[in-house]
């Protein structure tokens, strides 16, 4: 299959009830084909993941929403968070270490550990779950690179990525399992104040069989 892209992802419950007990039995999709091109990576794993889980535990549900608060855009960069990484690095280079310390912890100190990300789960009009999603899996920061995906993925044009309010849809396919999952979604992206964002995905999934 062209464009494969290998990334481990990570594996851990996003979803789950106060005092749950029941094991874990899902099995985990290990790799996406979205207009056939395979992707093994965290992004393919967390949004057939978290719909798997909300599927599971809500059989009724009409749609998941996502919110989480933060200063970041988001731009074609966080499809490659290496290639991020590399690019900030070299803008280290050419900036005094000492100034570019001192900014991180003035940061630090005002802002904190990135929030949390909300979630909701609702059957028609009822909110039937609300909760944060685990921060050792997502935080706010996060998931503007798994928002990402989901732009790439419905083939939204990337100078539209951070409007005020977008749609669009897509069909990914899990070969291994059997599955296709119908995602359309509505993002959102309101200012608070000082450079400060809410952004919200609001997804409306079905799950099939395929052969």
């Amino acid at each position: 299959m062209p464009g494969d892209q290998n990334i481990e992802p990570r594996r851990s419950r996003l979803v789950s009830l106060p005092d749950e007990a029941a094991p874990d039995l899902l099995k985990p999709c290990n790799s996406l084909i979205v207009s056939r091109v395979r992707y093994r990576h965290s992004a393919a794993y967390f949004w057939t993941r978290l719909i798997d889980e909300v599927v599971q535990m809500f059989p009724d549900y009409s749609r998941i929403e996502l919110t989480s608060i933060t200063s970041e855009s988001i731009d074609p960069m966080r499809l490659d968070p290496q290639l991020e990484l590399e690019n900030d690095i070299q803008d280290l280079l050419d900036k005094d270490l000492e100034q570019v310390i001192s900014q991180t912890i003035t940061e630090l100190e005002m802002f904190g550990s990135p929030p949390p990300v909300q979630i909701r789960v609702m059957e028609t009009s009822l909110e039937c779950y609300s909760s944060q999603l685990p921060p050792d899996s997502v935080d706010a920061e996060t998931m503007t690179y798994l928002i990402a995906w989901l732009l790439k993925w419905g083939r939204v044009p990337h100078d539209s990525w951070n409007r005020d309010e977008l749609d669009s849809q897509f069909v990914a396919r899990d070969p291994d399992r059997g599955v296709a999952y119908h995602i359309a979604f509505n993002i959102t992206c309101r200012h608070l104040s000082e450079g400060l964002y809410r952004r919200t995905v609001d997804l409306r999934t079905s799950v099939t069989a395929v052969t």
